[in-house]
């Protein structure tokens, strides 16, 4: 409350600040005339446990979008404005529980016009508290082992050493640390105890946390009559993902998962889950890969609903050059890719991945995924020779599956490799060898489990194979020749 003295039927002066919006006089007397901030906020805290398993937070967001979830069983919310829809304070706070009850919810609530407050009434006093604007005599007379430093930003163990303090002052409720001058808090107890003392007092202003409401993306829609068709199908299905990618593309997203329901006239359900490579927002696209998962499972019985959700992601951004080449669309690729799925199996098309096996030939078939990294430019090196003269590089050419051959050995030494398939290499005489490289793997596994030996062999040709015998095995193979 600000006020200016009247002197000759004239104000003393007034800061500037305090002239016209947001500010306006609301009481006149004989000596003084009072301002009052338009931008007050009102507070209402609730205190409950919820025991539906539903946080509290989520029952109360029906009165206001603003809400800070202190704790589990403590839930503050900002009720400014809300009186055209609920009333007065004490109407805000009758409407909160009714509605709790309803729920089968047991809670106490507060309303005032500071947060702290509030929330210290709604834990210690029952039913309904409508707290007044200035310092309430009720919080007054609360012991000092009701305050929550965390509301104030003091830790526990500080919290204590002041709260013991002023028991060893005489000190016991809140209206004792609020009468407490402020400079001799500040000199004895330091910033704790002053932040404290603005907690009794009712006078702290912390910035608040508030939760951001859950928004679920999904459509649905109930058919008038049941449909069979496909062609119907896409209908609906494509009404549905334009509604539903209008409302990512209003929040700024996209979706990298779908997930279709529907209920079936023989009183059953119909799922099916798309999993995108990408963010994608167009619903072009998402309808015609849908469709394609449908298609590859169609329903038993015709279709009654459908009820379409998207899992929200942020949208991929790409910034094409000039000097770079045009590649396809990466929409395109996944309706492609989707296609040759249904011909060959979804398991039999994507990208390779390596396993962690010690195995040279094993790896994987994974879902090809859309990675968009910064790409950064480095100068090129400028040598005179890239390769030395006294070095060579060489590169081993891989056949799979491995060529079966025959090699004959003399005193532990190998001396000729024959291979069986001639038309594509040949053998000869072994000059030089070097090996036997040892190699095993899954040795937990009585079916998968794997040896061999490994040797690098020179013929009197010039070539250089790779050759390996199977353990407990006669048979050799060529896996790969050296270019």
């Amino acid at each position: 409350m600000i006020t200016g003295k009247v002197a000759q039927g004239k104000l003393s002066p007034i800061p500037i600040g305090l002239i016209g919006s947001p500010y306006e006089t609301i009481e006149l007397q004989e000596n003084t005339v009072a301002c009052r901030n338009n931008d007050q906020r009102l507070y209402a805290c609730v205190y409950g446990n919820s025991s539906t398993g539903i946080p509290l937070a989520d029952h109360l967001s029906v009165f206001s979008p603003l809400i800070e979830e202190t704790t589990l069983d403590t839930v503050l919310m900002d009720v400014t404005g809300t009186e055209n829809l609920f009333g007065s304070p004490e109407q805000v706070a009758e409407e909160i529980l009714a509605y709790l009850s309803s729920k089968g919810l047991d809670a106490s609530a507060a309303v005032g016009y500071n947060a702290d407050s509030a929330i210290l009434a709604a834990r210690n006093f029952p039913g309904i508290t409508i707290l007044a604007q200035d310092q309430d005599q009720r919080l007054s007379r609360l012991p000092l082992n009701t305050l929550d430093p965390s509301l104030a930003g003091v830790k526990t163990d500080c919290a204590e050493v002041v709260l013991e303090t002023l028991g060893l002052w005489g000190l016991h409720t809140l209206g004792d640390l609020a009468d407490l001058p402020e400079k001799g808090v500040a000199e004895t107890l330091g910033p704790d105890g002053l932040a404290l003392r603005r907690l009794a007092k009712g006078i702290h202003r912390r910035p608040l946390n508030f939760v951001k409401p859950k928004t679920a993306f999904e459509e649905s829609l109930d058919l008038e009559y049941p449909i069979e068709l496909l062609d119907h199908l896409s209908q609906v299905v494509s009404s549905v993902l334009d509604r539903l990618c209008s409302r990512l593309v209003r929040y700024g997203l996209a979706t990298t998962a779908i997930k279709l329901e529907s209920k079936l006239e023989d009183k059953s359900g119909y799922d099916r889950h798309l999993r995108l490579p990408f963010a994608m927002s167009s619903p072009h696209w998402i309808s015609r890969l849908l469709l394609l998962e449908v298609e590859s499972d169609p329903p038993q019985s015709a279709i009654l609903s459908v009820s379409i959700s998207a899992e929200p992601a942020i949208p991929r951004r790409i910034q094409k050059g000039l000097f770079e080449p045009l590649s396809p669309e990466p929409e395109k690729l996944e309706l492609t890719l989707s296609r040759l799925g249904r011909l060959i199996g979804g398991d039999n098309i994507g990208s390779p991945g390596v396993l962690n096996d010690h195995h040279p030939d094993t790896f994987c078939v994974k879902a090809f995924e859309l990675v968009t990294r910064r790409r950064r430019f480095i100068p090129p090196i400028q040598r005179e020779d890239s390769v030395s003269l006294q070095r060579s590089l060489q590169c081993l050419r891989i056949f799979r599956p491995a060529l079966k051959a025959r090699v004959e050995s003399e005193s532990g030494r190998l001396r000729f490799l024959k291979v069986s398939e001639g038309k594509v290499l040949r053998g000869g005489r072994i000059m030089f060898q070097s090996g036997p490289w040892k190699a095993s793997g899954r040795w937990w596994s009585g079916t998968e489990l794997w040896a061999r030996e490994e040797w690098e062999v020179t013929l009197n040709g010039g070539e250089v194979y790779r050759i390996f015998q199977v353990a407990d095995s006669t048979e050799w193979y060529v896996e790969g020749v050296y270019d």
